[in-house]
């Protein structure tokens, strides 16, 4: 749009005419780019700036570019006396904080952070200091690496990248604020093994046993919170030499828990995980076979023999495929077998496809009678 002025007015005055050629309410706009028709009428009005992430909306609606239209805000909105004290890194962070949100949140990294009023310097500072965010190419390398190998792909479950990459960076951050003394050992892994799934098995205090027995390895280990739209289960990776497990709770479930360490204890294991990368467990229990990537099949089947070993599973009893028979034998051979009956009724899920199991005490991880949490 040429001839754009810097005033408040006819900035506002041209994003409204826009909407008035395209025969869209304000209400309606505002509504489908999920804010309240009172911000962009602030917006409209040159009270607000628009915000970061609906830049590129915006953008296209006037036909300006994105480093116009902060440019013009710049001058709208900063007092007159201080136009020649506004900094060219103030502009030149205000135009990395875009690009940065074209890969990950930066609403979600810095939500609850920093003050409203925060200048994009002091926003890319946090991102910089709190998440090590490098340069936008390194992220974007970072990201491009993961979605290539990393994921456990979904015809139908719907991942959204940005979100998953998103909670990776929170994943990596705090992991690497958390140290861990003892020396890792892949050699090891065989016997930790042995020992997670008995606490896995027994279930009591679990979360933090399993802390405690992946830091007697040399093991990290946390939980993350769960991001919108980001269906991971787990994840591990590897960072100066120390390997760490991280889940997120998406369903407080012993079975889940259980089988989600262990797959990522067996990427630790086969050399899946490298620094920086490392491999990624979403939710694809409907994934289609032909699209895993094959370090998920190994993995899968060390994590499974780990759990239950076929010994074991392979004498279990055969009863037809109805839920009620089949979690009524299958929850008295797991007890007879010293084995948990949500992780046995959970293998069984897993390999016909049949949830519809129903759930009762014991299914929940079980937490310290003090609520204390595992990341302490």
């Amino acid at each position: 749009m040429k001839g754009l002025s810097n005033t408040p007015n006819e900035f506002g005055a041209s994003i409204k005419k826009e909407l008035q050629t395209r025969g869209l309410s304000q209400k309606e706009f505002a509504g489908a780019v999920g804010m309240s028709p009172a911000h962009l009428n602030e917006i409209i009005r040159g009270k607000r700036k628009i915000p970061i992430a609906l830049l590129p909306v915006f953008s296209e609606l006037i036909g300006l570019n994105v480093e116009s239209i902060i440019e013009i805000q710049k001058q709208v909105f900063i007092d007159k006396s201080n136009v020649k004290e506004k900094s060219r890194e103030e502009l030149e962070a205000e135009s990395l904080l875009v690009e940065f949100d074209k890969i990950v949140s930066v609403d979600s990294l810095l939500k609850g952070k920093l003050p409203k009023k925060s200048t994009a310097i002091d926003k890319l500072a946090y991102l910089r200091t709190t998440y090590l965010l490098g340069g936008v190419d390194s992220l974007l390398q970072k990201t491009t690496k993961l979605s290539e190998v990393c994921f456990r792909r979904s015809s139908k479950t719907g991942l959204d990248y940005r979100m998953i990459f998103t909670w990776v960076v929170k994943a990596q951050a705090l992991a690497k604020s958390i140290s861990v003394s003892n020396k890792f050992d892949s050699e090891e892994i065989p016997e930790l093994a042995i020992k997670l799934s008995k606490v896995l098995h027994t279930n009591k205090d679990t979360e933090n046993k399993v802390k405690a027995l992946l830091a007697e390895y040399g093991i990290g280990f946390l939980w993350v919170e769960k991001e919108v739209r980001a269906s991971i289960d787990g994840y591990s990776f590897s960072y100066n030499g120390t390997p760490y497990i991280i889940y997120t709770r998406r369903f407080d479930r012993i079975d889940n828990f259980a089988y989600t360490i262990l797959h990522e204890l067996a990427h630790i294991y086969l050399g899946h995980t490298s620094d920086e990368v490392g491999c990624i467990n979403v939710d694809n229990r409907d994934h289609d076979a032909n699209a895993i990537p094959s370090i998920e099949d190994e993995a899968d089947r060390y994590a499974t023999e780990w759990l239950i070993p076929n010994r074991l599973w392979c004498v279990a009893p055969l009863v037809p495929l109805n839920p009620h028979v089949i979690q009524k034998k299958y929850t008295s051979w797991a007890k007879d077998k010293g084995l948990n009956p949500w992780i046995v009724l959970g293998r069984v899920s897993h390999e016909t496809g049949m949830y519809r199991f129903t759930t009762g005490p014991g299914r929940n991880i079980h937490k310290s009678k003090k609520g204390e949490s595992c990341n302490k």
